[in-house]
Parts: C-alpha cells; sequence; structure tokens
C-alpha cells in the first residue's frame, strides 16, 4: 500500500478550496506536501485528483481568477460565448495546462531527492568549520598578516583609527564609547604580545632550516616551532578582528 503523501485533512481542505476558486496554485499544492521524499506515483494520484475536481493548477492566482471568472460568466450566460470569449478561455486554459506539466515534473523531481538528515548538517557544518580553521590557520602564520595587525596598532596609538574599526564588536553605541579606552588598551597589549611570540615563531624556523643542526635537535625544534604556532594561532583568534579587516589583510597577503 502506497504511504498517503500528506494528511488526510490537509487533502480534503486542498480539495475544498480548490472547488471553491475554481483553482490552486503551485504554492498552494506544495504546502501540503510532505518533508519526506515524495514518489512520482504519489504526485500522479494527486494531480488526478485534482483534473477529476476540476481544479486547474496555474501559477499565479491571477491566471486562476481569470479562468474562474470566465467559467462563472460562460454559466450565467448559458450560451455559447463569443469567437473573442472562446479565444480567452482556450489561453487561459493553455495557460493552466502548460504550468501543469512543469509542476507536475517539478513535484516529481522533488520526489526522488532526500532531504537533508540532521547527521547529514552537523557533518557539513564540521566540514565547514574544519576549512575555516584552516584558512584561519594559514592567515595567521603568515607575516604580512602579523605586520598588517602591527600597523593598525600603530595607527591606534596615534589615534588615527578607532579600535571598534579594527575587532569585532556586539555592544550598543552608548557602551562603545565608555569601554572604547580599555578597548584599545586591550588590543594594544595582545598586539605587543603577538609581535614578541611571532619573533619567536620566526627565530625557531630559522633554527629548523639551519645546516649545521643534528636530526634530533630538528625533531625537537620542529615540535617546539608546532607548538609557538599554535599559540600565534590563538593570538590572532583572541584579537576578534572585524570580517572588513580580516579581508583586508588576505587581500595584501595575494598581492
Amino acid at each position: 500500500m502506497q504511504e498517503k503523501i500528506a494528511d488526510v485533512t490537509e487533502i480534503n481542505q486542498l480539495i475544498t478550496l480548490g472547488k471553491e476558486k475554481g483553482y490552486l496554485t503551485y504554492e498552494e499544492v506544495n504546502d501540503v506536501l510532505p518533508s519526506d521524499v515524495v514518489a512520482p506515483e504519489q504526485i500522479d494520484d494527486l494531480m488526478h485528483l485534482f483534473g477529476e475536481n476540476e481544479i486547474d493548477i496555474v501559477d499565479t492566482a491571477i491566471k486562476g481568477e481569470k479562468l474562474a471568472l470566465n467559467r462563472i460568466e460562460d454559466q450565467e450566460e448559458k450560451e455559447e460565448p463569443a469567437a473573442e470569449e472562446e479565444e480567452d478561455i482556450a489561453a487561459t486554459k493553455a495557460d493552466a495546462i502548460s504550468i501543469d506539466d512543469p509542476v507536475r515534473m517539478y513535484l516529481r523531481e522533488m520526489g526522488t531527492i532526500s532531504l537533508l538528515t540532521r547527521e547529514g548538517e552537523v557533518e557539513i557544518a564540521k566540514r565547514i568549520e574544519e576549512g575555516q580553521n584552516e584558512v584561519n590557520s594559514s592567515v595567521a602564520n603568515c607575516s604580512v598578516t602579523v605586520n598588517e595587525i602591527i600597523k593598525l596598532g600603530e595607527k591606534l596609538k596615534k589615534a588615527e583609527i578607532n579600535v571598534f574599526e579594527i575587532i569585532k564588536v556586539a555592544e550598543p553605541e552608548e557602551k562603545k564609547e565608555q569601554s572604547e579606552k580599555e578597548e584599545s588598551k586591550k588590543l594594544l597589549k595582545s598586539i605587543q604580545n603577538l609581535k614578541v611570540q611571532h619573533q619567536k615563531l620566526q627565530t625557531l624556523r630559522k633554527k629548523c632550516e639551519s645546516s649545521g643542526v643534528s636530526q634530533k635537535a630538528k625533531a625537537k625544534l620542529a615540535e617546539e616551532e608546532k607548538k609557538q604556532r599554535v599559540q600565534v594561532e590563538k593570538i590572532v583568534s583572541d584579537l576578534n578582528l572585524s570580517g572588513e579587516v580580516m579581508d583586508k589583510i588576505i587581500e595584501k597577503i595575494y598581492e
């Protein structure tokens, strides 16, 4: 037995609405479809059900109203419509039919595609986070990044730039003014620490590349360099630089 494509009550309500108006829009049909996979056969059954009840599927309510109005006029006059009216009705019906086919095709296609599961969402989120971490790591360990941050610190000291032009902030305007001095002091201290730690990292790298160092010593230096690199990454991350600042730094890296 085929699974129900939607709640019976919702389908009945949709048919009642369609009979009252003489048509249904694509959105109205789509709203009652389930969030899980819909079999093509089930879509065919639903479209057949609308056809039996003389309910046309149209892409807009305007076309539906036009079709319904033509039907009412036809019933009231109880006579053959004039040639022009016949053309109008034929054109409107043609619209309904032409829309019905792509709607059916779209719904059938939609029924063959499984929606993303919760596990899938988590997996994608993890991949995005991993990719972002890789980017942040590469940017943080670039000398250009450190130099640009140091330049920003110099501008901040000279009051050429506001601290909130450098870091992200979610505070209301009235609180920003109160915390500006405090945030500036905190940022300058962090930038100074970054300068020192980055210099240590550069020194370790030079030692690792030195030809006069034994393999055993190089292995130890490589481990120290790795730890120092992580420390530099954390300092840059904790600076909480704004997206605009990071974009400008990345542009500098690619110059």
